[in-house]
C-alpha cells in the first residue's frame, strides 16, 4: 500500500515521517557494513537517487499489499514504510530489496534553546586601521546654555594717570524740581537711658567784668498816720515821687485800697544826672526832699511843696530842677568836729512844721 493511503499517526504527520526516515537511514547503514564484506555487492546495492520510483522499478508491493491495513492498533508502523514492520509481517521469501530513500519530509519543529556555551576566549586585538580622510566640517551646531561667571580675577596694575582733559563747557542749568510736601513727622522714640555723669571739668579762667546793669532802688518817708511819701528809681534810670494817702478817695474800684499819686521829676528837667543808681526821699515842713546818687558817687537833689487835702498832692515846678551837692562827699575833709561816738547824744530833732493831725481841731 502507498505511504499516502496509510493510516493517519495519532500524532500527526511528523512522527510518522521521523520513523521513514530513520528506517531509510538504518537500511543505508546496512548496505554500507554489507559493501565493507563484499564490495561488489555494495557497489551493485547502493540506494537510488530520491525521487519517485515507478513500480516496476521498486519490485511492485505484493509483499506488503493488504499488509498493516489490519493493524490499526499499531500505527507507528506506518503502512508501506519500508523497513518498518517487515519483522512483524514479512517472514520466510518475502523480504525484498530496501527501497530507494523517500523524499525529505517537512522540517521538524524548532527544538528547545539550548544552554548557553562558555564564553570564549578573547581574541587578539586587528591591526591598526589606517586613518580615514578628513571628513568635511559638520554644521555649526547650536549656542550652548551661558556657563556659570567664572571668580573675579585679580585686581590688575593701576594704569598711568592719563592728561587731564579739556575741562566741558558748562551745560545749561537743569529745571528747578518742586520741593515734595514734607512728609509726616515720625513717632516720638523712647527716651534713652540716662548716661553717667561725666567728671567735674576744671574750673575755668574768671571773666572780663560785665557792664554795669541797670540801678533800682527806692526809699520811703513815713512820718505820719495818715499819709506815706515814696521815691523810685526805675531801671531806665528815671526818678518818680508819689503820695500815698489813707484818707484818700482815689481808690481804682470800691474796696480796693487807695492809689498812689505819682509824679515825674526826671523827665522835664534839664540838671537831671545822666548815671542815676540809687535814690532817696524825706518830707519835712510839707516839703519833700528827693536824693540821688550817681554811679559816680555824685550827690544830686530836688524838692516839691505837699498841697495837704483829701489827698494830699505834690506841687512840683514844671521844670524840674536838679542841684548837686556842695561840697561832693569826699572833697573836703571834716573840719567841724569829730562824729558822735555811741554813747553820745545825739543833737535835738528839728521841728518839721505843723503835721497833718495838727491841721484836724
Amino acid at each position: 500500500m502507498s505511504p499516502e493511503k496509510g493510516t493517519p499517526s495519532r500524532m500527526g504527520p511528523l512522527p510518522r515521517q521521523g520513523r521513514w526516515v530513520a528506517g531509510g537511514a538504518l537500511a543505508s547503514l546496512a548496505i554500507v557494513m554489507l559493501g565493507f564484506a563484499n564490495p561488489a555487492l555494495a557497489i551493485a546495492e547502493r540506494p537510488l537517487p530520491a525521487g519517485p520510483v515507478p513500480v516496476g522499478t521498486a519490485g511492485g508491493d505484493k509483499c506488503h499489499e493488504g499488509k498493516g491495513s489490519d493493524r490499526p492498533d499499531r500505527p507507528e508502523d506506518g503502512p508501506g514504510v519500508m523497513g518498518f514492520g517487515a519483522d512483524h509481517h514479512d517472514k520466510g521469501d518475502c523480504k525484498g530489496k530496501p527501497g530507494p530513500a523517500g523524499p525529505a519530509g517537512p522540517a521538524g519543529a524548532t527544538g528547545a534553546t539550548g544552554a548557553p556555551g562558555a564564553t570564549g576566549a578573547t581574541g587578539l586585538d586587528g591591526a591598526t586601521g589606517a586613518t580615514g580622510a578628513t571628513g568635511l566640517d559638520g554644521a555649526t551646531g547650536a549656542t550652548g546654555d551661558t556657563g556659570p561667571t567664572g571668580a573675579t580675577g585679580a585686581a590688575g596694575a593701576t594704569g598711568i594717570a592719563g592728561a587731564t582733559g579739556v575741562a566741558g563747557a558748562t551745560g545749561a542749568t537743569g529745571a528747578t524740581e518742586t520741593t515734595g510736601a514734607t512728609g509726616a513727622t515720625g513717632a516720638t522714640g523712647t527716651t534713652g537711658a540716662t548716661g553717667t555723669t561725666g567728671a567735674t571739668g576744671a574750673t575755668g579762667a574768671t571773666g572780663a567784668v560785665g557792664p554795669a546793669g541797670p540801678c533800682v532802688d527806692s526809699s520811703t518817708s513815713w512820718d505820719e498816720a495818715e499819709v506815706k511819701y515814696k521815691a523810685v528809681l526805675t531801671p531806665d534810670g528815671t526818678a518818680w515821687a508819689g503820695v500815698y494817702d489813707f484818707n484818700a478817695d482815689n481808690r481804682p474800684e470800691p474796696g480796693v485800697q487807695p492809689a498812689y499819686t505819682w509824679y515825674d521829676l526826671s523827665s522835664q528837667s534839664t540838671t537831671y544826672p545822666a548815671d542815676p543808681c540809687s535814690i532817696s526821699i524825706v518830707e519835712t515842713s510839707n516839703r519833700i526832699n528827693v536824693e540821688v546818687v550817681t554811679t559816680g558817687g555824685q550827690v544830686w537833689e530836688t524838692a516839691c511843696d505837699v498841697d495837704r487835702g483829701e489827698p494830699d498832692l505834690l506841687v512840683c515846678p514844671p521844670t524840674r530842677v536838679w542841684t548837686a551837692a556842695l561840697p561832693q562827699p569826699g572833697s573836703v575833709l571834716l573840719t567841724q568836729g569829730a562824729p558822735l561816738r555811741p554813747g553820745v547824744s545825739a543833737p535835738p530833732k528839728p521841728d518839721k512844721g505843723p503835721s497833718k493831725l495838727d491841721m484836724h481841731p
